[in-house]
């Protein structure tokens, strides 16, 4: 289920990532918020869209126990630095 229908109506960034935790799509207003279009960042790792640094561990910590399946959801929230 993709929700690109929906995700361009809302004021949030919103990234809809797949298992491997690849970005299967994005809002607008995700793309504007780390400056890349559409096509630069569909398939790419979220590590590597965000630009993988140590403030992005707590959010890697937050995804490791849904893709073990430990946790069946989770909520963690990371501020973003745009340069």
């Amino acid at each position: 289920f993709h929700m690109d229908n929906n995700m361009d109506n809302t004021p949030l960034a919103i990234v809809e990532l797949d298992k491997s935790l690849n970005i299967a799509s994005c809002s607008t207003q995700f793309r504007s918020l780390i400056g890349a279009d559409a096509a630069a960042v569909t398939n790419a790792s979220i590590f590597v869209a965000l630009g993988a640094d140590s403030g992005l561990v707590p959010l890697a910590q937050a995804f490791e126990p849904l893709q073990s399946g430990r946790e069946v959801r989770n909520r963690v929230e990371v501020p973003l630095r745009h340069a």
